[in-house]
């Protein structure tokens, strides 16, 4: 489940994840929506990285939340699992070997190996979202 709170109401609503339950789950912010990506736990098994994907609370809350099911990646070897969005249309994935890991181009299904050198195995890549709020609490 999702947690959501509703400004002008005041209230907080309970979204239900779509697909099946995979053992690794991430949320992030896709291209002004919201995307949920799951996989199977460190590449093992066979099914598939899905992402699903809505529009940022346009639909409303609680039951009106959808859900649409954006894509499918079939398993490649040496991909453990999903990290992160690189601009806007590139998923970057962990790769099993320190030192690379594979972008996944979303609009034309390809993958292209990363290669970073000196590093010993990405955990996290963050990101973040523009916001017209001042961090030190200036206008």
């Amino acid at each position: 489940m999702m947690l959501s709170f509703d400004l002008h109401a005041e209230k907080f609503h309970f979204i239900p994840l779509p697909g099946a339950i995979k053992p690794f789950k991430s949320i992030k912010v896709w291209n002004d929506s919201i995307a949920y990506i799951s996989s199977s736990l460190y590449g093992e098994g066979t099914e598939p990285i899905e992402m699903w994907v809505t529009e940022c609370c346009s639909s409303g809350v609680g039951d009106l939340f959808s859900w649409t099911k954006y894509l499918s990646i079939v398993p490649q070897e040496g991909i453990l699992r999903p990290l992160t969005f690189w601009k806007s249309d590139e998923l970057i994935l962990e790769g099993t070997v320190d030192e690379f890991s594979v972008s996944y181009y979303l609009q034309t299904q390809k993958f292209r190996k990363l290669v970073i050198f000196g590093a010993n195995r990405i955990f996290y890549l963050g990101s973040y979202v523009k916001s017209l709020v001042s961090v030190n609490g200036r206008g």
